[in-house]
C-alpha cells in the first residue's frame, strides 16, 4: 500500500507541476509556437518551458519507473488493421494541421525578432518534450492504471488527465483532446508507445511548420 501511495505521489507531483506552468503560460502568452512568435523574447521562454516539461515528465519518471524503459523497445505484434488504421488516420491528421494552421488568424503587427538559434532549438526541444509528453501520459500513465483497473478505466482516466493539462488551451484543443487522446491510448496499448509519440508528432510539427512558414512571409513582406 505504501509504495502504491507513493508511485502515486510522484506521478501527482510531476503532473501538479506541469498543470502549474500550463496555467503561467495562459498568462504569458507561452502556450504556442505562434504566441511566442508574436510576443519578442518568447520563444527563449518557450525553449525554457519545453525543457522544464522534458524534465517533469520524461526524465524524472524515468528515474523512478525504471521498469517502463521497456515501453521503447516493446512492440505488439502489429496487425493490419493496426497498421492500415494508424496509416489513415497519420494522413487525416495532416490534412487537419495543414487546414487549422492556414486558417490561424495571426497578429498584423507583430515583429519578427527570433533568431533563426532559437527556432532551431525550439524546434529540437519540442521533439524532445512530445516524446517525454507521450512517454508521461501513454506510457507511464496509461500502464499504471492499465495494471489496476484494466484497459478501459486506464485510457478514460488517461484521456481525463490529458484533457485536464489542456485546460488552458483553446476551447478546440480542449475538445479535440478527447478522440485524440483516446486514439494514442489505442495505439500506444494494441501496436507501440512509438504509434502515440508518432502521431502526435506529425500533428504538432506539422502545424507549427506551416504557422512559422507563414511568420517568415509575413516577415518578407514587411521588410
Amino acid at each position: 500500500m505504501r509504495t502504491i501511495i507513493i508511485e502515486y505521489g510522484l506521478l501527482m507531483i510531476s503532473f501538479g507541476l506541469y498543470f502549474i506552468i500550463s496555467y503561467l503560460s495562459k498568462f504569458s502568452k507561452l502556450r504556442n509556437l505562434k504566441e511566442a512568435l508574436e510576443n519578442p523574447g518568447r520563444i527563449r521562454l518557450l525553449n525554457f518551458k519545453h525543457l522544464t516539461g522534458i524534465v517533469l515528465l520524461g526524465l524524472l519518471p524515468l528515474a523512478y519507473y525504471s521498469d517502463y524503459y521497456s515501453l521503447f523497445v516493446s512492440f505488439t505484434e502489429l496487425t493490419s488493421i493496426v497498421m492500415s488504421s494508424f496509416i489513415a488516420i497519420s494522413v487525416i491528421v495532416c490534412i487537419l494541421a495543414i487546414k487549422s494552421a492556414s486558417q490561424v488568424r495571426l497578429q498584423p503587427k507583430f515583429q519578427f525578432k527570433t533568431e533563426k538559434f532559437w527556432i532551431s532549438n525550439y524546434f529540437i526541444n519540442r521533439i524532445l518534450f512530445l516524446i517525454s509528453y507521450e512517454f508521461f501520459f501513454r506510457g507511464i500513465i496509461l500502464y499504471f492504471f492499465l495494471n489496476r483497473f484494466g484497459l478501459w478505466p486506464a485510457i478514460a482516466l488517461t484521456t481525463a488527465l490529458y484533457v485536464i493539462i489542456h485546460a488552458f488551451d483553446t476551447k478546440e484543443e480542449i475538445i479535440g483532446a478527447i478522440p485524440f487522446g483516446i486514439v494514442l491510448c489505442l495505439y500506444s496499448y494494441h501496436g507501440s508507445i512509438w504509434m502515440a509519440i508518432g502521431l502526435h508528432l506529425i500533428l504538432s510539427l506539422t502545424y507549427e511548420l506551416i504557422i512559422y512558414r507563414r511568420f517568415t512571409e509575413i516577415k518578407e513582406i514587411k521588410t
